[in-house]
């Protein structure tokens, strides 16, 4: 009986796998999605096109399905929604599916970057379409939502609400599609620009060394992202003031000494999509409350990037 049984559930299965071509669909361009976004480069076309419907549809319909996996309906109902109704829903609890997400992966370690938040899109798609499924295959063969071509003779729509609801989306998709369009023609206006920070020496963003005595050496992690098209030249400038004496160095491999009157700089280079850190220690010799600046040029330009960090020096 109990073999009997896991043998139907196996069959109900698999029979609304075979029946759900918008969840085959959807696990397969998500499967797609996440190997361009590990294959290819940063800036690629293909990412982007690849990576729209990932954020702003499939997760909340693929919510929605796991919810209702009922045929369609003409009215809201606790099992049922038309087809229109789930394609808007889809949008909005995406970019709701997007948010909490984010969240979550603030807090996290590898933080919030496009290959985490494909990460999490892609686990929550497939975890959501295998519940969908399930619950289509509990249900018998017509009831469980598909999507088909209409009859003919019947009305696409049949009610104003739901003409008025396909417009909306309609022009939401046609608006998407042509900002996408203006972008991918003009890849300027996506907009080019690098990360700069300063973080503690444990790599976090607090713990800063504040309180410090004189002659004793403290260090913070200096960090570039780079989201330059074809990388970009990083020179690093340290200081208390203005001053126009500055040191270059090959690496900041000994503490340095900051006092009024010089500055120390550095210049590294940084391909397009990688990060650069490094250590950056240094001591203060008299006592007194200082700004240490840390100003980055971009390929020679001054871009008014710039981190400055607070200390009060003791005397020893």
């Amino acid at each position: 009986m109990g073999c009997r049984m896991q043998d139907d559930n196996r069959i109900e299965f698999f029979g609304a796998l075979a029946a759900s071509h918008d969840l085959i669909s959807t696990m397969v361009w998500t499967t797609i999605a996440l190997a361009s976004v590990i294959f290819l480069p940063d800036g690629n076309v293909a990412r982007i096109i690849m990576g729209i419907p990932m954020i702003s549809l499939l997760p909340g319909y693929c919510l929605v399905s796991a919810i209702w996996p009922k045929s369609d309906g003409k009215k809201w109902g606790p099992s049922n929604i038309s087809t229109i109704e789930r394609l808007t829903l889809g949008v909005g609890l995406s970019f709701a599916v997007l948010g909490i997400s984010s969240l979550v992966l603030n807090q996290t370690e590898s933080g919030i970057t496009l290959e985490s938040t494909m990460a999490v899109s892609t686990a929550f798609i497939f975890a959501t379409v295998f519940i969908g499924l399930l619950r289509r295959g509990a249900l018998p063969a017509e009831n469980r939502f598909s999507i088909t071509i209409m009859k003919s003779g019947e009305p696409a729509i049949g009610e104003p609400v739901d003409k008025v609801v396909a417009v909306g989306v309609v022009f939401c998709v046609v608006t998407s599609v042509a900002i996408l369009a203006y972008a991918l023609a003009t890849p300027g206006a996506m907009g080019e620009y690098s990360e700069f920070y300063i973080l503690s020496e444990n790599g976090s963003a607090a713990d800063y060394p504040t309180n410090l005595t004189t002659n004793h050496t403290a260090a913070v992690i200096v960090g570039i992202v780079c989201h330059e098209k074809g990388g970009a030249e990083y020179t690093i400038t340290v200081g208390i003031d203005n001053s126009t004496s500055v040191t270059t160095l090959d690496t900041w491999g000994d503490a340095v000494i900051l006092r009024n009157g010089t500055q120390f700089s550095r210049t590294v280079h940084v391909a397009a999509g990688e990060r650069y850190e490094d250590v950056f220690s240094f001591e203060m010799q008299k006592p007194g409350i200082y700004i240490i600046h840390w100003w980055l040029q971009v390929d020679g330009v001054t871009d008014g990037y710039e981190s400055t960090l607070k200390v009060v020096v003791h005397g020893s």
